[in-house]
Protein backbone atom coordinates (compact mmCIF):
# COMPACT_ATOMS: atom_id res chain seq x y z
CA UNK A 1 0.00 0.00 0.00
CA UNK A 2 2.84 2.38 0.84
CA UNK A 3 4.43 1.72 -2.55
CA UNK A 4 1.12 2.43 -4.29
CA UNK A 5 0.73 5.75 -2.45
CA UNK A 6 4.27 6.71 -3.44
CA UNK A 7 3.53 5.91 -7.09
CA UNK A 8 0.29 7.89 -7.03
CA UNK A 9 2.03 10.89 -5.48
CA UNK A 10 4.74 10.72 -8.12
CA UNK A 11 2.17 10.52 -10.91
CA UNK A 12 0.27 13.45 -9.44
CA UNK A 13 3.48 15.50 -9.19
CA UNK A 14 4.30 14.69 -12.83
CA UNK A 15 0.79 15.71 -13.93
CA UNK A 16 1.05 19.01 -12.05
CA UNK A 17 4.49 19.66 -13.55
CA UNK A 18 3.15 18.92 -17.05
CA UNK A 19 0.26 21.37 -16.57
CA UNK A 20 2.64 24.06 -15.32
CA UNK A 21 4.95 23.58 -18.32
CA UNK A 22 2.04 23.69 -20.80
CA UNK A 23 0.56 26.79 -19.17
CA UNK A 24 3.93 28.55 -19.08
CA UNK A 25 4.54 27.75 -22.75
CA UNK A 26 1.13 29.14 -23.65
CA UNK A 27 1.62 32.38 -21.73
CA UNK A 28 5.05 32.97 -23.28
CA UNK A 29 3.51 32.44 -26.73
CA UNK A 30 0.68 34.83 -25.89
CA UNK A 31 3.07 37.42 -24.45
CA UNK A 32 5.05 37.48 -27.71
CA UNK A 33 1.84 38.24 -29.64
CA UNK A 34 0.82 41.01 -27.26
CA UNK A 35 4.28 42.57 -27.36
CA UNK A 36 4.33 42.69 -31.18
CA UNK A 37 0.87 44.23 -31.53
CA UNK A 38 1.96 47.75 -30.63
CA UNK A 39 5.09 47.70 -32.80
CA UNK A 40 3.66 47.28 -36.30
CA UNK A 41 0.81 49.79 -36.29
CA UNK A 42 0.06 53.43 -35.53
CA UNK A 43 -3.02 55.21 -34.22
CA UNK A 44 -4.25 58.36 -35.91
CA UNK A 45 -6.90 60.76 -34.67
CA UNK A 46 -9.80 61.30 -37.07
CA UNK A 47 -13.13 63.12 -36.86
CA UNK A 48 -14.71 59.83 -35.77
CA UNK A 49 -12.03 59.07 -33.19
CA UNK A 50 -8.76 57.11 -32.98
CA UNK A 51 -8.15 54.50 -35.68
CA UNK A 52 -5.32 51.98 -35.60
CA UNK A 53 -3.83 50.88 -38.90
CA UNK A 54 -0.78 49.36 -40.56
CA UNK A 55 0.72 50.50 -43.85
CA UNK A 56 2.80 47.91 -45.72
CA UNK A 57 3.83 47.22 -49.29
CA UNK A 58 4.15 49.39 -52.36
CA UNK A 59 1.91 50.04 -55.33
CA UNK A 60 -1.70 51.11 -55.77
CA UNK A 61 -3.35 51.83 -52.39
CA UNK A 62 -5.73 49.16 -51.10
CA UNK A 63 -7.99 49.23 -48.06
CA UNK A 64 -7.96 45.73 -46.50
CA UNK A 65 -10.70 44.98 -43.97
CA UNK A 66 -10.00 41.98 -41.75
CA UNK A 67 -12.32 39.19 -40.69
CA UNK A 68 -14.01 38.23 -37.41
CA UNK A 69 -12.22 38.14 -35.04
CA UNK A 70 -9.01 39.81 -36.11
CA UNK A 71 -7.24 43.13 -36.28
CA UNK A 72 -4.75 44.97 -38.44
CA UNK A 73 -2.22 42.24 -37.60
CA UNK A 74 -4.15 39.62 -39.55
CA UNK A 75 -3.54 41.56 -42.78
CA UNK A 76 -0.11 42.90 -41.87
CA UNK A 77 1.39 39.50 -41.09
CA UNK A 78 -0.09 37.91 -44.22
CA UNK A 79 1.29 40.70 -46.40
CA UNK A 80 4.70 40.52 -44.73
CA UNK A 81 4.80 36.78 -45.38
CA UNK A 82 4.01 37.34 -49.07
CA UNK A 83 6.78 39.94 -49.35
CA UNK A 84 9.29 37.66 -47.65
CA UNK A 85 8.38 34.88 -50.09
CA UNK A 86 8.99 37.12 -53.06
CA UNK A 87 5.42 37.44 -54.30
CA UNK A 88 4.94 40.41 -56.68
CA UNK A 89 3.66 43.43 -54.78
CA UNK A 90 1.12 45.47 -56.72
CA UNK A 91 -0.62 47.04 -53.73
CA UNK A 92 0.16 49.32 -50.85
CA UNK A 93 -1.88 47.78 -48.04
CA UNK A 94 -3.75 50.04 -45.64
CA UNK A 95 -5.03 47.70 -42.93
CA UNK A 96 -7.08 49.27 -40.14
CA UNK A 97 -8.23 47.47 -37.04
CA UNK A 98 -11.99 47.63 -37.46
CA UNK A 99 -13.93 49.31 -34.61
CA UNK A 100 -13.88 47.23 -31.46
CA UNK A 101 -10.61 45.53 -32.35
CA UNK A 102 -7.26 46.23 -30.67
CA UNK A 103 -6.65 50.00 -30.48
CA UNK A 104 -9.67 51.15 -32.50
CA UNK A 105 -12.52 51.63 -30.01
CA UNK A 106 -16.05 50.52 -30.91
CA UNK A 107 -17.20 54.13 -30.46
CA UNK A 108 -15.57 54.91 -33.82
CA UNK A 109 -18.41 53.06 -35.53
CA UNK A 110 -20.62 50.15 -34.54
CA UNK A 111 -22.63 49.76 -37.75
CA UNK A 112 -21.18 48.95 -41.19
CA UNK A 113 -22.37 52.38 -42.35
CA UNK A 114 -20.52 54.15 -39.53
CA UNK A 115 -17.43 52.04 -40.12
CA UNK A 116 -17.43 53.02 -43.80
CA UNK A 117 -17.45 56.67 -42.72
CA UNK A 118 -14.52 55.96 -40.40
CA UNK A 119 -12.49 54.40 -43.22
CA UNK A 120 -13.10 57.49 -45.34
CA UNK A 121 -11.85 59.66 -42.50
CA UNK A 122 -8.74 57.48 -42.24
CA UNK A 123 -8.03 57.72 -45.97
CA UNK A 124 -8.58 61.48 -45.91
CA UNK A 125 -6.12 61.75 -43.04
CA UNK A 126 -3.60 59.77 -45.09
CA UNK A 127 -4.41 61.88 -48.19
CA UNK A 128 -5.42 58.86 -50.22
CA UNK A 129 -8.15 59.60 -52.73
CA UNK A 130 -8.91 56.21 -54.26
CA UNK A 131 -8.37 52.60 -53.22
CA UNK A 132 -9.00 49.00 -54.06
CA UNK A 133 -11.36 47.81 -51.31
CA UNK A 134 -10.87 44.26 -50.01
CA UNK A 135 -13.37 42.76 -47.58
CA UNK A 136 -12.42 39.48 -45.92
CA UNK A 137 -15.16 37.46 -44.22
CA UNK A 138 -16.51 39.72 -41.46
CA UNK A 139 -14.93 42.71 -43.20
CA UNK A 140 -17.43 42.27 -46.02
CA UNK A 141 -20.32 44.42 -44.71
CA UNK A 142 -18.25 47.55 -44.11
CA UNK A 143 -16.41 47.00 -47.42
CA UNK A 144 -19.74 46.93 -49.28
CA UNK A 145 -20.97 49.98 -47.40
CA UNK A 146 -17.78 51.89 -48.21
CA UNK A 147 -18.27 51.23 -51.92
CA UNK A 148 -21.94 52.25 -51.75
CA UNK A 149 -21.31 55.39 -49.71
CA UNK A 150 -18.10 56.52 -51.43
CA UNK A 151 -18.13 55.14 -55.00
CA UNK A 152 -15.81 57.89 -56.17
CA UNK A 153 -13.13 56.56 -53.79
CA UNK A 154 -13.28 52.96 -55.05
CA UNK A 155 -11.15 51.70 -57.92
CA UNK A 156 -12.28 48.10 -57.43
CA UNK A 157 -13.86 45.75 -54.90
CA UNK A 158 -12.70 42.30 -53.78
CA UNK A 159 -14.95 40.15 -51.59
CA UNK A 160 -13.29 37.08 -50.13
CA UNK A 161 -15.52 34.65 -48.22
CA UNK A 162 -17.34 37.83 -47.31
CA UNK A 163 -20.54 38.52 -45.44
CA UNK A 164 -22.83 40.58 -47.70
CA UNK A 165 -26.28 39.67 -46.34
CA UNK A 166 -27.87 38.93 -43.00
CA UNK A 167 -26.47 35.83 -41.30
CA UNK A 168 -28.97 33.48 -39.70
CA UNK A 169 -28.32 32.42 -36.12
CA UNK A 170 -27.09 28.83 -36.00
CA UNK A 171 -27.91 26.41 -33.18
CA UNK A 172 -24.98 25.66 -30.91
CA UNK A 173 -23.45 22.19 -31.46
CA UNK A 174 -24.01 19.56 -28.81
CA UNK A 175 -22.07 16.55 -27.55
CA UNK A 176 -18.33 16.35 -28.22
CA UNK A 177 -18.56 19.01 -30.92
CA UNK A 178 -20.21 21.35 -28.45
CA UNK A 179 -17.56 20.63 -25.82
CA UNK A 180 -14.77 21.29 -28.33
CA UNK A 181 -16.50 24.49 -29.40
CA UNK A 182 -16.74 25.77 -25.82
CA UNK A 183 -13.12 24.86 -25.17
CA UNK A 184 -12.02 26.75 -28.30
CA UNK A 185 -13.71 29.85 -26.90
CA UNK A 186 -11.06 29.99 -24.18
CA UNK A 187 -7.57 31.26 -24.90
CA UNK A 188 -5.80 28.18 -23.58
CA UNK A 189 -8.26 25.82 -25.23
CA UNK A 190 -7.90 27.41 -28.67
CA UNK A 191 -4.13 27.31 -28.37
CA UNK A 192 -4.25 23.61 -27.52
CA UNK A 193 -6.23 22.97 -30.73
CA UNK A 194 -3.86 25.02 -32.92
CA UNK A 195 -1.77 22.15 -34.29
CA UNK A 196 -4.84 20.02 -34.96
CA UNK A 197 -6.50 22.94 -36.77
CA UNK A 198 -3.46 23.74 -38.91
CA UNK A 199 -2.80 20.08 -39.72
CA UNK A 200 -6.36 19.76 -41.01
CA UNK A 201 -5.87 22.81 -43.23
CA UNK A 202 -2.59 21.48 -44.61
CA UNK A 203 -4.24 18.18 -45.54
CA UNK A 204 -6.68 20.12 -47.71
CA UNK A 205 -3.87 21.39 -49.90
CA UNK A 206 -0.64 19.49 -49.09
CA UNK A 207 1.30 20.99 -52.00
CA UNK A 208 1.06 24.59 -50.78
CA UNK A 209 3.84 25.29 -48.30
CA UNK A 210 2.24 28.59 -47.34
CA UNK A 211 -0.79 26.98 -45.67
CA UNK A 212 0.82 26.33 -42.29
CA UNK A 213 2.25 29.83 -42.01
CA UNK A 214 -1.08 31.44 -42.92
CA UNK A 215 -2.90 29.20 -40.45
CA UNK A 216 -0.60 30.33 -37.66
CA UNK A 217 -1.14 33.97 -38.63
CA UNK A 218 -4.91 33.66 -38.52
CA UNK A 219 -4.80 31.80 -35.21
CA UNK A 220 -2.53 34.42 -33.63
CA UNK A 221 -4.78 37.22 -34.87
CA UNK A 222 -7.47 36.13 -32.41
CA UNK A 223 -5.27 36.86 -29.34
CA UNK A 224 -5.57 38.37 -26.84
CA UNK A 225 -9.31 37.76 -26.71
CA UNK A 226 -10.06 40.76 -24.47
CA UNK A 227 -8.60 43.18 -27.03
CA UNK A 228 -10.92 41.85 -29.75
CA UNK A 229 -14.09 40.82 -27.93
CA UNK A 230 -15.89 44.15 -28.36
CA UNK A 231 -15.50 43.95 -32.12
CA UNK A 232 -16.33 40.24 -32.31
CA UNK A 233 -19.51 40.60 -30.27
CA UNK A 234 -20.57 43.69 -32.22
CA UNK A 235 -19.95 41.91 -35.52
CA UNK A 236 -22.28 39.11 -34.49
CA UNK A 237 -24.99 41.58 -33.55
CA UNK A 238 -24.59 43.58 -36.77
CA UNK A 239 -24.49 40.56 -39.07
CA UNK A 240 -27.72 39.19 -37.62
CA UNK A 241 -29.65 42.30 -38.65
CA UNK A 242 -28.06 43.48 -41.89
CA UNK A 243 -30.37 45.31 -44.26
CA UNK A 244 -30.89 44.38 -47.89
CA UNK A 245 -28.42 46.71 -49.54
CA UNK A 246 -28.67 47.87 -53.18
CA UNK A 247 -25.71 45.86 -54.46
CA UNK A 248 -26.85 46.59 -58.02
CA UNK A 249 -25.63 50.15 -57.51
CA UNK A 250 -22.02 48.97 -57.30
CA UNK A 251 -20.36 49.88 -60.58
CA UNK A 252 -16.64 49.40 -59.89
CA UNK A 253 -14.90 46.21 -61.07
CA UNK A 254 -15.69 43.47 -58.54
CA UNK A 255 -14.05 40.12 -57.80
CA UNK A 256 -15.90 37.65 -55.57
CA UNK A 257 -14.02 34.65 -54.15
CA UNK A 258 -15.88 32.02 -52.12
CA UNK A 259 -15.90 28.33 -51.23
CA UNK A 260 -18.95 26.35 -52.33
CA UNK A 261 -19.06 24.43 -49.03
CA UNK A 262 -18.64 27.42 -46.74
CA UNK A 263 -20.89 26.81 -43.72
CA UNK A 264 -19.89 30.01 -41.93
CA UNK A 265 -20.86 32.40 -44.73
CA UNK A 266 -23.03 30.44 -47.18
CA UNK A 267 -21.98 30.35 -50.83
CA UNK A 268 -25.44 31.67 -51.67
CA UNK A 269 -24.28 35.08 -50.44
CA UNK A 270 -21.50 35.14 -53.04
CA UNK A 271 -23.91 33.99 -55.75
CA UNK A 272 -26.40 36.71 -54.86
CA UNK A 273 -23.71 39.42 -54.88
CA UNK A 274 -22.50 38.17 -58.26
CA UNK A 275 -26.03 38.30 -59.69
CA UNK A 276 -26.61 41.81 -58.37
CA UNK A 277 -23.26 43.46 -59.24
CA UNK A 278 -23.12 43.90 -62.99
CA UNK A 279 -19.94 42.58 -64.61
CA UNK A 280 -18.65 41.04 -61.38
CA UNK A 281 -16.30 38.05 -61.54
CA UNK A 282 -17.11 35.05 -59.33
CA UNK A 283 -14.34 32.58 -58.52
CA UNK A 284 -15.91 29.59 -56.82
CA UNK A 285 -13.65 27.12 -55.02
CA UNK A 286 -15.45 23.81 -55.42
CA UNK A 287 -15.71 22.06 -52.07
CA UNK A 288 -13.89 24.91 -50.33
CA UNK A 289 -14.90 25.95 -46.81
CA UNK A 290 -14.55 29.26 -44.98
CA UNK A 291 -10.78 28.86 -44.72
CA UNK A 292 -9.93 29.05 -48.44
CA UNK A 293 -7.94 32.22 -47.73
CA UNK A 294 -5.54 29.88 -45.89
CA UNK A 295 -5.78 26.61 -47.80
CA UNK A 296 -5.73 28.29 -51.21
CA UNK A 297 -4.08 31.56 -50.22
CA UNK A 298 -1.39 31.38 -52.91
CA UNK A 299 -3.95 30.84 -55.67
CA UNK A 300 -6.22 33.58 -54.34
CA UNK A 301 -3.31 36.02 -54.17
CA UNK A 302 -2.64 35.27 -57.84
CA UNK A 303 -6.31 35.81 -58.74
CA UNK A 304 -6.37 39.15 -56.93
CA UNK A 305 -3.11 40.24 -58.56
CA UNK A 306 -4.46 39.40 -62.03
CA UNK A 307 -7.71 41.19 -61.29
CA UNK A 308 -5.97 44.33 -60.01
CA UNK A 309 -3.54 44.37 -62.94
CA UNK A 310 -6.36 44.06 -65.48
CA UNK A 311 -8.96 46.38 -63.96
CA UNK A 312 -6.98 48.92 -61.95
CA UNK A 313 -3.39 49.20 -63.06
CA UNK A 314 -4.12 48.99 -66.79
CA UNK A 315 -6.87 51.58 -66.39
CA UNK A 316 -4.57 53.97 -64.52
CA UNK A 317 -1.44 53.37 -66.54
CA UNK A 318 0.15 51.39 -63.70
CA UNK A 319 -0.23 54.14 -61.13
Amino acid sequence: MKVLRTILRALFALAVAAVVVIYAKFWLWRADITRELATNSVVVQTARGPIEYADIGTGYPALFLHGTPGGYDQIYAGTKLAIERGQPQLLRIIAPSRPGYLRTPLSVGATPEQQADAYKELLDTLRIDKVVVVGLSGGGPSAVRFVLQYPESCAALVLESAVTQRLEDRPAPTGLAGLAGRLSQTELGRWMFTDFFIDSLQRTNPADTKVRALGEIVMKSTYPFAARDAGRINDGEQFSRLSSWPLAQIECPTLIVHGTKDTTVPFAQAQFAHEQIAGSQLEAFEGGDHFISITYGTKIDSLVAQFVAAHVLDATGGQ
